[in-house]
């Protein structure tokens, strides 16, 4: 496993439905910065582009709560 420069890198959330949402609650709380969201839904909240430079640096955590969608 690459371990990165930052021992505190930003996180990206993949999932913005409500289980994203909350994982980026309970991350915040913790005092983790979150850079957003990745999702296939436009219509979801905070996403970023799949090309913004900042995800080169980002931790990601996956948080699809649909456990079909999730496997695929």
């Amino acid at each position: 496993m690459i371990q990165p420069a930052d021992p505190n890198p930003p996180l990206v959330i993949v999932g913005a439905g409500d289980h994203g949402q909350v994982v980026a609650d309970v991350a915040q709380t913790a005092g983790r910065q979150v850079l957003g969201h990745l999702d296939d839904d436009p219509s979801r909240p905070n996403l970023l582009a799949d090309d913004d430079p900042r995800l080169e640096q980002a931790q990601f955590i996956v948080a699809i709560g649909d456990n079909a969608i999730r496997l695929k």
